[in-house]
């Protein structure tokens, strides 16, 4: 293990932009993470978490403070009991999968399919890592993590404790966690509900879901991107009523009512949607609002700009800074703001 000082983050990030980390390790076990942790205390540096950097955008600037890299990797297979799912798998034809938040999830996915496990194959080809999984929820073509994770093992900076939480103590969200919030926890290990099923069928789905990212995302390893910039807004009843007013074309997705989460599939809710306190609320794609109300693929401004098959997912086309990417996000969520009333948020975390 090497502390090292000034290292570009545009290099460990797939949006290719950040400034140098005062600090930077890479850290492959717990006493090593111990051990930095440590260091930043006596330094009194800020604690920065790395994973894939695939979802993250970094300041011209750098950081100043310490950046871990995060490369524990473990696996572990079980049979048990699924225990803090909201979705629980009836019977016992299912196998937990425990893994280091270091791994590459999409080797982890491959892994998972080639064992004959199902559950994660809707969520092949995203880049990152495990624990980064969690952290922001990552879903696609209707599965996200929080309906597949059992439990979560992470570091506390400030107890030197590991604590393991249910899936219910994640307090998962569309695109959020309780990780996102409680920055003293550290993403150590994760267990994966999965069910036993072919591995043929699992290889077919995988390469189905390959095939349509490869035609509407670009390539995160030829082109700087953190794929979708934008969350979906999540609006009411009367903000939806509204909005067909002006736009009757526009599409719409149901949330459900109540408290709590997740959303329950027997009513055709879209997973990962937050559930309302009270009344209706309706999840709104912003994909379209910038393809087909501000027209926005293809659009470019310096080297910034929006791809050209999907305007959700803002790209680098070469020497793009982080102030650049920013400012073409800021005004985009004016023109939304604008064109339609609504307010949308960064998916993109920023350092």
């Amino acid at each position: 293990m090497q502390i090292r000082q000034n290292i570009l983050l545009k290099d460990h990030t797939t949006f290719k932009i950040g400034g140098p980390a005062k600090y930077f390790v890479v850290v492959k076990n717990i006493e090593d993470l111990k051990q930095v942790v440590a260091f930043a205390k006596r330094k009194q540096l800020p604690v920065y978490i790395l994973g894939g950097g695939s979802n993250l955008l970094v300041s011209d600037k750098g950081v100043n403070g310490l950046v871990i890299k995060m490369e524990i990797t473990d696996r572990n297979r079980v049979t048990a009991k699924r225990s803090g799912v909201s979705n629980p798998v009836s019977g016992s034809n299912f196998v937990q999968i425990i893994a280091g938040a270091g791994e590459t999830w999409d080797d982890f996915v491959v892994y998972t399919i080639n064992q004959g496990l199902s559950g994660l194959e809707n969520l092949s080809g995203i880049p990152g890592t495990v624990g980064a999984s969690v952290v922001g929820n990552i879903g696609a073509y209707g599965t996200e993590v929080s309906d597949i994770v059992d439990w979560v093992e992470v570091f506390d900076i400030e107890t030197k404790k590991i604590i393991k939480l249910k899936n219910s103590d994640c307090r998962f969200g569309y695109r959020d966690s309780v990780f996102k919030k409680q920055l003293n926890w550290i993403v150590l290990k994760i267990a994966y509900n999965l069910q036993k099923t072919s591995s043929k069928d699992l290889k077919e789905k995988r390469k189905e879901i390959l095939q349509t990212r490869n035609e509407k995302l670009p390539n995160w390893q030829k082109i700087g991107t953190a794929g979708s910039f934008f969350k979906n807004p999540i609006i009411t009843k009367n903000q939806l009523d509204k909005l067909l007013k002006k736009y009757p074309d526009i599409p719409y997705y149901k949330c459900d009512v109540g408290t709590g989460y997740p959303p329950k599939r027997s009513e055709g809710v879209l997973p990962g949607t937050l559930r309302a306190i009270e009344g209706n609320t309706y999840k709104i794609p912003v994909a379209y609002i910038l393809d087909k109300i501000l027209n926005l693929k293809g659009y470019k401004k310096g080297d910034a700009g929006c791809y050209k098959k999907h305007p959700l997912i803002l790209i680098n086309h070469k020497n793009a800074t982080c102030s650049q990417i920013k400012n073409l996000a800021q005004k985009i969520q004016q023109d939304v703001k604008q064109k339609t009333g609504l307010d949308i948020d960064f998916e993109v975390v920023e350092w």
